[in-house]
């Protein structure tokens, strides 16, 4: 099966793979490792240097 590796911007630590069997219309299937997500609270966002984000959100 062909995936493609997710890597970390900075460091290129490996952070999962996305294989293309996914649903319409993308046909993209994401499958990232638990252990390099960070759950931030929605309203601890801009505390923690991540408010510019927040747009995404509403």
């Amino acid at each position: 099966m062909d995936r493609i590796e997710v890597k970390s911007k900075n460091g290129g630590t490996h952070l999962g793979h996305v294989f293309d069997d996914g649903p319409a219309p993308a046909n993209l299937r994401y499958c990232i490792n638990s252990a390099s997500l960070k759950f931030i609270p929605k309203e601890d966002m801009e505390k923690e240097g991540y408010g510019y984000l927040l747009w995404l959100l509403n």
